[in-house]
């Protein structure tokens, strides 16, 4: 038991002797300017990504976060209809999937800039 109680004390001190050093102080620190430099980096990488996107790709980006930020769905405002006339229930249903996944990307996007810009 004597022996557990000079362990417990010695670990005591150790971190007393962290705490008075400011040794967390310079982690939380550390920490923070990662944080930064990752927000750097990413802003800088969609900013690339958005320079060498192609003006159709830069116009379906824009219009889901002109309906992401109104609250109406991005599906149906984007929906070809006169596409989905012409499709087969097979083909209908791969291309509605295929526009919600874009659709769920770009908004995974939207909301991880949210993030960053709340840094």
């Amino acid at each position: 038991m004597s022996a557990k109680l000079g362990e417990v004390r010695a670990n005591a001190r150790l971190a007393f002797s962290r705490l008075a050093g400011g040794f967390w102080e310079d982690k939380i620190k550390e920490r923070e300017e990662v944080k930064g430099r990752e927000a750097t980096e990413f802003l800088v990488m969609k900013t690339r990504e958005q320079i060498g996107a192609g003006e159709g790709e830069r116009e379906f980006y824009n219009a889901v976060r002109a309906a992401y930020f109104a609250g109406v769905s991005a599906l149906t405002k984007l929906l070809d209809k006169g596409k989905l006339a012409t499709l087969t229930e097979i083909e209908r249903q791969r291309y509605i999937f295929n526009l919600s996944a874009r659709i769920n990307e770009v908004i995974n996007e939207i909301k991880q800039e949210e993030q960053l810009l709340a840094l």
